[in-house]
C-alpha cells in the first residue's frame, strides 16, 4: 500500500520478496543460496526462471528486483486475495486460451518496459515442469518481448528441490536450495527471426546450469529413475 502512495506500485513485489524472504524461509527449515544477484541490479531486462512447483514463491523472495512486474494467467486475477495482490502490483494478465489476445497482451507489454523501464518476470517452461533436473521445452513469448522490447534476456535457474520438497512423495524436510542468476543475454538489433535461436541459445545455458547448481543426491535419483523407465524425471 505504502508503494503505491508513493507511485511505486511495479515495486510492490520487490519489498514484498524482500520482507518474506525473512520469514518464510527459516519458518519452512529451507536455507536459499542466492549467486550473481549483481546481474538483477540495475539491469530493465525479461527475467525468464524455470519453474518447479509452488515452492517457486520461495526462490522468488529473492529474485525479484526492483521495478518488475509478474506475468501471470488470466484466472489468478480472480482468486481472493492473491488476484487483488497482483492487481495492486501492476501484473501483467495473459489470455493463453485466446492466441489473438495474448499476442496483444505482449505488445503491450513490450511497449510497457520500453516506456516504463520496467522488468518483466516469466516462467517460460509456461507450466510447473515436476522434472528433478530437466527443463520442459521453452515458450517464446518472453523471448518475443524481450526482441520488441529491445532489452536483454536474464536467465535465472533455480537448482532442482525434489530433496526438499517432493510432490511425488509428499514430503517437505526442508534443506538447501541454490539459485543462480546468469549474465544478461543482449537482444540488441535482434529480429522475430532471431527468436527461436535465442530461445534455444538460452535454454541450453540454463539446462547446463541447473546441472551444475543441482546436488549430486537428486541427479543420481533422476538417472536412476531414467534409467529403470519412469516418466517425468530425465536429465539431459
Amino acid at each position: 500500500m505504502v508503494a503505491t502512495l508513493f507511485g511505486r506500485r511495479t515495486d510492490i513485489n520487490y519489498y514484498y520478496a524482500r520482507f518474506s524472504s525473512y520469514i518464510i524461509p527459516p519458518l519452512l527449515n529451507v536455507e536459499l543460496i542466492m549467486e550473481g544477484e549483481e546481474h538483477l541490479r540495475d539491469q530493465v531486462g525479461i527475467i525468464v526462471c524455470n519453474h518447479q512447483s509452488t515452492m517457486d514463491v520461495i526462490p522468488l523472495t529473492l529474485i525479484m528486483p526492483k521495478n518488475s512486474v509478474i506475468i501471470a494467467k488470466k484466472i489468478i486475477r480472480f482468486y481472493p486475495l492473491l488476484g487483488f495482490y497482483m492487481i495492486l502490483a501492476r501484473t501483467i494478465f495473459l489470455d493463453r486460451a485466446r492466441r489473438d489476445k495474448a499476442i496483444s497482451t505482449f505488445a503491450d507489454a513490450a511497449e510497457t518496459v520500453r516506456e516504463q523501464q520496467v522488468s518483466v518476470v516469466i516462467f517460460p517452461e509456461g507450466t510447473r515442469g515436476h522434472l528433478k533436473c530437466g527443463l520442459l521445452p521453452f515458450k517464446k513469448g518472453a523471448f518475443h518481448l524481450a526482441q520488441q522490447a529491445q532489452v536483454p534476456i536474464i536467465p535465472v535457474v533455480v537448482s532442482s528441490y525434489d530433496d526438499v520438497y517432493s510432490t511425488t512423495r509428499k514430503s517437505f524436510p526442508g534443506g538447501t536450495i541454490r539459485i543462480r542468476a546468469l549474465p544478461p543475454i543482449s537482444t540488441k538489433g535482434l529480429t522475430p527471426e532471431d527468436v527461436t535461436d535465442l530461445t534455444d541459445r538460452t535454454r541450453i545455458i540454463m539446462q547446463k546450469t541447473l546441472l551444475e547448481i543441482t546436488s549430486d543426491a537428486v541427479k543420481e535419483e533422476a538417472a536412476l529413475e531414467a534409467k529403470n523407465g519412469e516418466v517425468g524425471d530425465k536429465v539431459e
